[in-house]
């Protein structure tokens, strides 16, 4: 019995001892002193009076701006190196989720394990600046091109949730002397400096709140795959990965969110919420663009289970949206992701989320 009673107090301390390293990791985050107390709105410093949604839709997400480490123009492994990691431990294996992005003839995937603990990354890839979003709360991925307006904007999070997804924020840009943007104020030698950050959904690709909301700014988006690693690299051997950073190798090799992941529990409001007798809320689906009208995107949503179900025995199926022919190919068992395409080859833009979340944020657009 005593034993015993060794082998429960060791486990506690060491799950004490993990919980404690990842709490850790925030606080190196949090190294300098930084806005947002992590509840109100209002102590994140940005300018509400542009804001494009209702104020009460904002939840702090326990985190300050910046609270987790941003990753700027990271480095990169080839997929040799990734699999193989330099004759130690692989680090990405077959099954590992991973948001590929293809621009041009390159293409980088940042695996889950990863973004897991960053959610933004501002990279660049074919010579476009870009910049990555994961948003574990609502199963979202997303990408866009940095540039607007002749500007490239570097993002940080800005610690606050919409409908359980981050925002981004522009982090303050020096512009040279002679030139405005935004509602600029005096800097040094005659620069301008941007007074007020804008804030920016990922989910609808545009900015929210802010100078960049006050001119209707959106950002173009680019198209994204939540895939297996080993169907990302048998479409692209000579991809690049997203490097590690080795000091932070005992949270990488944990799932912060699995548990949330493995129920229907949201962490957080959300509003409007769609019927949960129909499909739970965490359904894994994909948004796709159907055009770009004056008025805004179109989007239709596949529920991934049901593109499962609809598929032939090798986990494929087709279909005809609007006169766009779109391929899916299913992976998974447990948690189900799709590669989507148009059979043409044509350009196409989607992004996987989950069913509450885009829900909450589009409830019209229509799902399959």
């Amino acid at each position: 019995m005593r034993s015993l009673w060794w082998l429960v107090a060791l486990s506690i301390l060491v799950t004490g001892g993990t919980a404690a390293y990842m709490i850790h990791l925030v606080l190196e985050a949090r190294g300098i002193e930084r806005l947002g107390d992590g509840h109100d709105p209002r102590t994140y410093g940005f300018d509400f009076d542009t804001l494009l949604i209702d104020e009460a839709d904002l939840i702090g997400s326990h985190l300050a701006r910046d609270g987790l480490d941003v990753l700027d123009l990271p480095q990169r492994y080839d997929a040799e190196e990734a699999t193989g990691y330099r004759g130690r431990d692989k680090y990405v294996v077959s099954g590992d989720l991973v948001v590929g992005v293809s621009v041009g003839n390159e293409q980088i995937a940042y695996p889950l394990q990863i973004l897991n603990w960053h959610e933004v990354v501002n990279d660049t890839l074919a010579g476009i600046p870009i910049v990555v979003s994961y948003s574990p709360l609502a199963g979202l991925a997303a990408a866009f091109d940095r540039r607007v307006d002749g500007e490239t904007l570097t993002f940080g999070l800005s610690g606050l949730l919409y409908n359980n997804h981050h925002l981004l924020y522009d982090r303050a840009i020096e512009s040279p002397p002679g030139t405005r943007s935004g509602s600029p104020e005096s800097g040094p030698e005659g620069a301008t400096l941007e007074s007020k950050e804008s804030l920016w959904s990922p989910l609808l690709g545009k900015a929210i709140s802010g100078p960049a909301a006050a001119r209707s700014k959106t950002l173009r988006p680019l198209s994204v795959q939540l895939v297996p690693w080993k169907a990302w690299v048998a479409q692209h051997p000579r991809t690049r990965v997203l490097a590690r950073d080795d000091r932070k190798i005992m949270a990488y090799r944990r799932s912060p969110f699995s548990t949330y992941h493995g129920n229907d529990i949201l962490r957080f409001p959300a509003e409007p919420l769609p019927d949960p007798t129909e499909r739970p809320y965490k359904t894994r689906c994909i948004a796709v663009e159907t055009s770009a009208a004056a008025s805004g995107s179109e989007w239709v949503i596949f529920d991934l289970e049901e593109v499962r179900a609809s598929a032939d025995t090798r986990g494929s199926w087709s279909t005809n949206l609007g006169g766009v022919p779109l391929r899916f190919q299913v992976f998974g068992e447990e948690h189900v992701s799709a590669w989507v395409e148009r059979a043409d080859r044509g350009p196409l833009v989607s992004r996987p989320v989950f069913w509450f979340a885009w829900y909450a944020c589009r409830p019209d657009d229509p799902i399959l």
